[in-house]
């Protein structure tokens, strides 16, 4: 079984890594900062500019030096990643540039998938914990779920959820079939999986008041965390753009 967990090194824009030819291979040098993954990854590929245009590098992770893993607000950990003169063999570079662009954007768009089906988990989450909330929370003596106005707001976050739900599968579905579809379907997924889960999250917030932003509810690290999600590799207005275009 191929258990290899891969960092990704240039798709954000903190680093200040550097590629050189050197007697027909290549050698990276210096520090990306700010790399997700970077602690568990068993391999590293490195997108960097080169004097020919884009290139894509393929190293192992015990050849660079890792510094203090730093913990973000989904819980997840990023750390800076240092190359020491790390040498690469030709056959663990590409350096056409049109091959790196299209397999960067390819990247880049099944990332946006996966990020929206990820969103998906964090917006059904919090409805459930806010639903829990709706029926077990008293005000003025009676269930806050008895009131109308909130009935209405969490029938439509149960609607929105139920369409993202729809769309990703869809997308799962078109893509199997028609895989030169991706970059649509991931513009449209993402979009309307950031959308969704910020509505939700924040639906939630606001049936448990203030204290929804504590340490002490979950809701206010659902939030947090769509907040994060929907900002990586690009967030819900570039992905429209991308989209309508």
């Amino acid at each position: 079984a191929d258990n290899r967990c891969l960092a990704l090194v240039g798709l954000e824009p903190q680093q200040e890594v550097r590629a050189e030819a050197v007697d027909g291979g290549w050698v990276l040098r210096g520090t990306a900062r700010g790399v997700l993954n970077a602690a568990e990854a068993s391999h590293i590929e490195v997108s960097q500019r080169t004097d020919g245009g884009d290139g894509l590098f393929w190293a192992r992770a015990d050849s660079v030096s890792l510094g203090t893993p730093r913990r973000l607000l989904d819980s997840g950990a990023s750390c800076d990643l240092t190359f020491q003169s790390s040498r690469l063999d030709a056959a663990n570079c590409c350096v056409d540039s049109a091959l790196c662009e299209a397999a960067l954007a390819q990247t880049r768009q099944l990332a946006s998938v996966l990020l929206a089906f990820q969103l998906q988990g964090v917006a059904d989450a919090a409805l459930q914990r806010g639903l829990e909330w709706l029926a077990t929370r008293e005000q003025f003596g009676v269930k806050i779920g008895s009131f109308q106005a909130l009935q209405h707001r969490a029938g439509r976050a149960y609607l929105e959820l139920e369409k993202l739900k729809a769309l990703n599968s869809e997308c799962l579905a078109k893509l199997a079939s028609e895989p030169g579809q991706l970059p649509r379907w991931a513009a449209a997924c993402k979009t309307f999986a950031c959308s969704t889960s910020r509505l939700i999250t924040g639906e939630a917030i606001q049936w448990h008041g203030g204290m929804g932003m504590t340490d002490e509810c979950d809701i206010g690290f659902f939030y947090k965390f769509a907040a994060t999600l929907g900002a990586r590799f690009g967030g819900r207005e570039q992905h429209l753009q991308q989209w309508l275009t």
